[in-house]
């Protein structure tokens, strides 16, 4: 019971404490700005105009309330206590730009957004950014909502829209009373349907992928094969018409490869007379699918030539909305074709200079080819040459990108026992400046990888020409704040390892030692370094055992970071029983994240927040032993594995949400006994898996919802037992199908196997079917357009038709 004579006291400390609450300073997350169309987590992207949400603490009133968006006072639309809906001011440049909340004199701490001059973003129901559109639809007509077009005119902004794969006409109108708002007007081409995936583009930029409205269950079409096909040996879909694909099987003596088309919208399977080749002789298929389109293309032949000779100056254009093919005729021989290019696909043309030209898929038109982007000498990428003189010519990095157009590379006398290295920095214009390392500093080169110690070799660089893989052991990343390229360096004795930093003004390089006794973790080919945006550091897998050799499991203890200017590094330990192990194919980095599983076998997923500067453990639900083929889902924070209990699959998947620190299981539907990934769809937040039946009688796949957790299973057509794959029996123990990833967490370790032999789990009786991967080319998963397409067999294991997918 409170006393009379306290209670003044009492009241008046109450007071002064929501006095002191109501003058916290404003509170942003690392992670607390997202683009408020497509809510992409940070670092989010927006234009100049565009829309962004500001998530986190002690927000007052839109009448008090201020955004600096690097400096400049953005537009600020609403305010609530926990979010600002905020204006990207029009003259923001392209780049990292920072965001401050000021209330009064209180200013919270800067958060990061990507600025780039057009983000097209188009809004969805419950602003989730994935999933259905918001859209008004009249008979063949919508309209959308979008933004993110830039500081240009929005009439000047080319705006290609795609509804189910299928070119849609579109016009854009300005909102009066929402500036950097826009109606997006869409006449809908004849065939689409609800739940048709709208596929947007504004200048080079792609927006976050809706729906037009939706479906509840997935969509089924099978297609039987002629009873005269010859066996099919891969499959090309279309890249946003989704099961539109041509299927083909192996060459024949003329080197064409029988092909079929078939189209899931009109259940038609239609042989292809003509001769498709490729040129070259490794490919699966000669058929490629041009990116952002819906059109497939092929060589037509028979060949002339192989690659890099001319092959054939004829290529047939196949559209989902033409009965046939276009025909189109070539300035000369072409030696490949390619689905990057502008609007349409790029033939590459024999002869002694590189000469591209594009093909408009829709007309047939045939232009020459301007390619985007500088190029370094050779070629870029790892083929690259540059050439110091004196013996200095073989490159020992992957070059890494400046923001205007130059490369950075590590440049020495021998690619195996480098004794001279020098760091070059070559321009857009490919001008070529270098500098040496620091007196008694070289770059770290990791260790030969087992597989080319064992004499597989590496495996060559772009073009068949420079450097293999296995002599680009260096590591060097460009730090876009401090206008420097970082390259993972060692002192001459090998007793201390750090960062050198080369400024691309040309002055002095600078050495950045990491903390005495910590070392990079350089048991593998090239250790991993990170440069991060949200919080501008770089990080890199450190350990406190000097390493020298390449292992099966290369474990850090620790991540080594590194502030922008800094001479020492600072380290982030580890758990003891949570190392870092950046050997396996579980390791990786998405969204200022690092993670990897603990082992070749992993029971814990190990993960650095970069934002927070802070490392964690996730442990495995019950009943899931340890994990692999982990998969990384960008757009929604996520890591997805296949989970082990005995056997790889047996229990289903296991999801880590990163941003909320969870780990939830997938588990499998009843009548199942494994399950391998087919794919991740986040247009709906759909996962596609393919299940072993119990019985041993066939497989089908199963979609599960990764927001809910339900479900389903998608029935075979009449006749089919087994989709995408064909069972393998096992002998001996060991699976005779291979999971996703290897059958170890992303690969077999090179040389050899998992600690003590065997599986995760132990070996499988023998006996036992396993569907592992599709056979190669025999399943189609399509993300942007929310199918998959796989060729399906009967109980005798014959092939007889192609099954197509529409995942709600």
């Amino acid at each position: 019971m409170i006393q009379g004579p306290r209670l003044p006291a009492l009241l008046l400390a109450t007071g002064l404490v929501s006095l002191a609450q109501s003058q916290l300073a404003p509170v942003v997350g690392p992670r607390g700005v997202v683009n408020a169309y497509t809510q992409e987590p940070s670092p989010s992207t927006v234009a100049p105009g565009g829309l962004i949400w500001i998530n986190g603490l002690n927000f007052g009133s839109i009448s008090d309330t201020q955004v600096l968006v690097n400096g400049a006072a953005a537009g600020v639309l609403s305010v609530s206590i926990g979010r600002i809906v905020a204006q990207v001011p029009w003259e923001t440049a392209s780049g990292l730009a920072e965001v401050v909340v000021r209330q009064g004199e209180a200013r919270s701490r800067a958060a990061r957004m990507v600025v780039q001059p057009v983000a097209p973003s188009v809004r969805a129901v419950g602003d989730s950014g994935y999933g259905e559109a918001v859209v008004t639809t009249s008979g063949d007509a919508a309209v959308l909502s979008i933004t993110g077009l830039g500081a240009r005119d929005a009439s000047a902004v080319p705006v290609i829209v795609h509804v189910g794969g299928l070119v849609a006409e579109t016009e854009v109108k300005a909102r009066d009373q929402r500036p950097g708002e826009y109606d997006l007007q869409v006449s809908l081409p004849a065939g689409w349907q609800p739940g048709d995936v709208i596929s947007l583009r504004a200048d080079v930029s792609t927006a976050n992928r809706t729906t037009l409205g939706k479906t509840s269950r997935p969509e089924v079409t099978f297609v039987r094969l002629p009873s005269d096909a010859p066996e099919l040996s891969s499959l090309t879909g279309s890249d946003l018409r989704g099961n539109y694909l041509i299927a083909s099987a192996a060459r024949d003596a003329q080197g064409c490869s029988p092909s079929f088309l078939f189209d899931a919208a009109k259940t038609s399977a239609t042989r292809i007379d003509a001769c498709l080749v490729s040129g070259n002789q490794n490919d699966t298929t000669p058929v490629i699918a041009e990116s952002e389109g819906p059109a497939l293309a092929a060589l037509l032949g028979p060949a002339e030539g192989q690659a890099p000779a001319g092959v054939s100056s004829k290529v047939l254009i196949f559209r989902p909305e033409r009965a046939d093919p276009i025909s189109v005729q070539l300035p000369s021989a072409a030696s490949n074709l390619l689905g990057t290019g502008s609007d349409g696909i790029t033939a590459v043309l024999a002869g002694d200079a590189v000469r591209r030209v594009t093909i408009d898929t829709r007309t047939g038109e045939v232009r020459d080819s301007t390619a985007g982007g500088a190029a370094l000498p050779g070629g870029a990428g790892l083929g690259m040459s540059v050439d110091l003189g004196d013996g200095m010519n073989q490159a020992l990095s992957a070059p890494a990108a400046g923001v205007d157009g130059s490369f950075g590379v590590v440049v020495g006398d021998s690619a195996e026992q480098p004794t001279r290295m020098k760091f070059a920095i070559v321009s857009a214009q490919g001008e070529i400046t270098s500098q040496p390392f620091p007196e008694n500093w070289l770059a770290l080169l990791g260790p030969v990888a087992l597989s080319a110690a064992a004499g597989s070799g590496g495996q060559s660089g772009a073009g068949g020409s420079g450097p293999s893989l296995a002599a680009v052991r260096a590591t060097v990343v460009y730090h876009s704040l401090s206008n420097e390229f970082y390259v993972l360096a060692r002192n001459s004795s090998n007793s201390a390892h750090g960062l050198v930093a080369f400024p691309k003004d040309g002055s002095s390089p600078r050495v950045v030692r990491f903390p005495d006794g910590w070392f990079a973790a350089a048991c593998t080919a090239r250790v991993p370094l990170y440069s991060f945006q949200l919080s501008s550091v770089l990080a890199v897998p450190v350990t406190l055992t000097l390493e020298t050799e390449a292992k099966n499991s290369c474990l850090a203890r620790g991540l080594a970071v590194v502030e922008p200017g800094a001479e020492l590094a600072s380290v982030v330990s580890l758990p003891p029983q949570a190392p870092l192990d950046i050997a396996a194919g579980s390791a990786g980095s998405m969204n200022d994240f690092i993670y990897s599983g603990n082992g070749t076998t992993p029971d814990s997923l190990v993960v650095f927040d970069a934002a927070m500067g802070a490392a964690s453990q996730f442990n495995l639900p019950a009943g899931v032993a340890s994990f692999a083929g982990v998969t990384a889902v960008s757009s929604m924070n996520a890591l997805i594995a296949s989970g082990t209990r005995s056997t790889q699959g047996d229990s289903g998947f296991v999801v880590f949400d990163l941003e909320r620190s969870e780990t939830r299981t997938l588990s499998l539907p009843d009548r199942f006994s494994t399950a391998s990934l087919a794919g991740v769809f986040p247009v709906t937040r759909k996962l596609v898996a393919r299940g072993t039946r119990s019985d041993s009688t066939g497989s089908q796949y199963i979609v599960y919802d990764l927001v809910s957790g339900d479900a389903m299973v998608v029935p075979n057509p009449e006749g089919v037992a087994w989709v995408g794959s064909l069972p393998q029996q096992t002998s001996s123990g060991l699976p005779g199908g291979v999971p996703p990833g290897g059958g170890f967490p992303g690969g077999t370790p090179p040389g050899g196997t998992a600690p003590g032999g065997g599986f995760p789990g132990g070996s499988l009786p023998t006996g036992v079917p396993t569907v592992g991967p599709a056979s190669a080319g025999l399943e189609q998963v399509n993300t942007k357009a929310n199918t998959l397409a796989a060729v399906c067999f009967d109980p005798d294991s014959k092939q007889i038709g192609v099954m197509g997918v529409r995942v709600p």
